[in-house]
């Protein structure tokens, strides 16, 4: 009677096995390769780092033991982890020193196959966000949903102290809020400066100091709330250009800080004006903004009529 196969030399084993033994490492092969490809997918997409996990003694060699998301963040963005095994020793490695991993012609043109279709994607980046305050935010939120490349805008408060604010505690001008909008954008299709210069000059009036038309209030100050160095340093920039340049009859009264907290505002609040575009104050202050738009950034404009 023969014994169990335990490798494709050994003189124990029969021919099916051997084929069997083969066949369960091409398996094993193939899908290392395809989670290779998917870490590699969600790096360059911007959905995390690959990562490694501690090794186990028990699996087979060359399997793959682990592609997992963490249920906790790391520092930093979440990570994609992957674990490889090698034949004959326990070691850590990436989608980079995989291709050291007992280099065979199929390995290489299967992870060559994996590297040049993730190509188009090493350029992706995630969705990033903005939060500006320039008055009633029915209009900002208005204009931001005309603007191609939000995937959304929405009403809200910040720059305040009070949590979780309701509109009537906002409007009281007691809780240090100011009506604001989280935009969320594809930084592929739309750049942060070109969401800067919109709100500049079509979205409100940044020269006004503690109002917007006829809305009077700390809560309807101009303000920008950034997310990271990244954004701070491109608004004060901007700020700095444009009064350096005299693009406007008076200074600019922006006020930039960091972004403490953001609040939805109810949610009869949202999507205003594309709910009640013939209202009275959206026909006379905010549908010009969206108009503005149009006529002054026809590449950055997009239609929502059809949606």
């Amino acid at each position: 009677m023969t014994g169990p196969a335990v490798g494709l030399l050994d003189p124990r084993g029969d021919a099916t096995a051997g084929r069997d033994l083969i066949l369960q490492r091409r398996v094993a092969r193939a899908q290392m390769y395809v989670a290779v490809a998917h870490a590699a997918v969600a790096t360059c997409l911007g959905l995390g780092s690959l990562q490694v996990l501690p090794f186990q003694r028990t699996p087979p060699p060359n399997r793959i033991l682990a592609l997992v998301n963490p249920e906790t963040p790391h520092s930093g963005p979440w990570a994609t982890r992957i674990a490889f095994r090698s034949r004959t020793t326990e070691r850590r490695t990436s989608v980079r020193t995989a291709w050291r991993i007992r280099k065979r012609p199929m390995r290489h043109a299967t992870l060559l196959a994996c590297l040049l279709a993730l190509a188009p994607a090493a350029g992706a980046q995630a969705l990033q966000a903005a939060v500006f305050a320039g008055g009633c935010f029915w209009g900002v939120e208005g204009v931001f949903e005309h603007v191609r490349g939000v995937r959304s805008a929405t009403s809200g408060y910040a720059g305040g102290h009070a949590p979780a604010p309701t509109y009537r505690q906002v409007t009281s001008g007691t809780t240090g809020h100011a009506e604001a909008v989280r935009v969320v954008f594809d930084p592929e299709e739309v750049s942060y400066a070109q969401l800067l210069q919109v709100f500049f000059t079509v979205a409100h009036d940044p020269t006004q100091v503690n109002r917007q038309g006829p809305d009077v209030g700390t809560q309807y100050r101009s303000a920008v709330f950034y997310a990271g160095e990244a954004q701070r340093r491109g608004v004060e920039a901007f700020i700095a250009s444009m009064d350096a340049a005299g693009v406007l009859d008076r200074p600019i009264a922006t006020e930039v800080r960091p972004l403490d907290a953001f609040y939805e505002a109810e949610e009869y609040h949202q999507d205003y004006m594309e709910r009640h575009p013939y209202q009275p104050y959206i026909v006379i202050h905010d549908a010009p903004k969206v108009r503005r738009l149009r006529a002054e950034f026809p590449r950055l404009y997009r239609d929502r009529s059809g949606e």
